[in-house]
């Protein structure tokens, strides 16, 4: 297997990213997802601070697991 490295913008990695974590998050969790999100007065929603932990998490573990395939961020470029 040839491995090859490639860089997305950040705004492309980081939506990708995040919706992949949400998502696995959300299939993680079932019905109790909704405990872990919080609305405000405007609509807006986010998570809770267990729920934002979770995220985090899981957002970590996935950028790892598209780390081995090659898939980085253009922050992450280091052409020193």
């Amino acid at each position: 297997m040839i491995n090859k490295t490639t860089y997305f913008s950040a705004e492309v990695y980081n939506e990708y990213t995040s919706d992949m974590a949400d998502k696995v998050m959300k299939a993680k969790l079932g019905d109790n997802y909704n405990k872990y999100i919080q609305e405000d007065s405007e609509g807006n929603t986010s998570y809770t601070e267990e729920g934002q932990d979770m995220f985090i998490e899981i957002l970590d573990d996935f950028c790892n697991f598209i780390a081995h395939f090659g898939m980085f961020s253009e922050e992450d470029r280091d052409d020193t």
